[in-house]
């Protein structure tokens, strides 16, 4: 029974997940067309306020630069990382996504540090320290967000040894999915939304 629950919730995901890559494709004409919102009368305009196409987003730093810095990374946490227990690993990734956010003049080590941390979070499969990291990379660098959130998902719930663990992974996936849903302006159900809200 436990077995096939597992078996069940994998393939609800895998379904998730490919609806979180190929899902602007296909439901771009279901999708209710952006309305621009009317300031209110007499109103001004931010000038500070940005729209999301106006953020710039920092390359993927160099195989050499990134090399580099993991090998600095490695020998600075070598005791954390040689400690195989899942609590330290995860303590070190929680550690490096704190780290990274203050590395603000320093694009390249942030983006081996959102990297390590997500791939740590993954290792243990922690969804939401996963996606949290993966969150991060994609504000900050030029990667396509829903392959890099679908690709931790699936790699996080490959990870997962039971199907508790498996359905911890399950909601997220139905999270991050909500959430595309919701950028769409689609219609998502009251569910999820409250559980989307609730990670943000």
């Amino acid at each position: 029974m436990k077995r096939v629950l597992g078996i069940g919730l994998i393939a609800v995901a895998v379904v998730v997940l490919t609806f979180l890559v190929a899902g602007p494709a296909r439901q771009g004409a279901c999708a209710e067309p952006s309305r621009p919102v009317a300031a209110a009368p007499g109103a001004e305009a931010d000038p500070a306020a940005k729209s999301p196409v106006d953020v710039k987003r920092q390359p993927v730093p160099d195989e050499a630069s990134q090399a580099e810095i993991l090998q600095s990374l490695k020998e600075l946490f070598k005791k954390e990382i040689e400690n195989k227990q899942p609590y330290a690993r995860l303590a070190l990734a929680a550690h490096l996504v704190r780290q990274a956010r203050e590395a603000k003049d320093k694009p390249a080590d942030q983006y081996v540090m959102f990297r390590v941390a997500r791939d740590l979070s993954v290792q243990q499969g922690d969804a939401l320290l996963a996606v949290l990291a993966a969150d991060e990379l994609v504000k900050r660098f030029d990667i396509p967000a829903a392959t890099m959130k679908a690709e931790t998902l699936d790699r996080t719930l490959r990870q997962a040894k039971t199907p508790a663990a498996a359905a911890l992974v399950t909601e997220a996936i139905l999270s991050e999915a909500e959430r595309a849903a919701i950028l769409r302006h689609t219609r998502p159900s009251p569910r999820y939304s409250a559980r989307w809200k609730c990670h943000c």
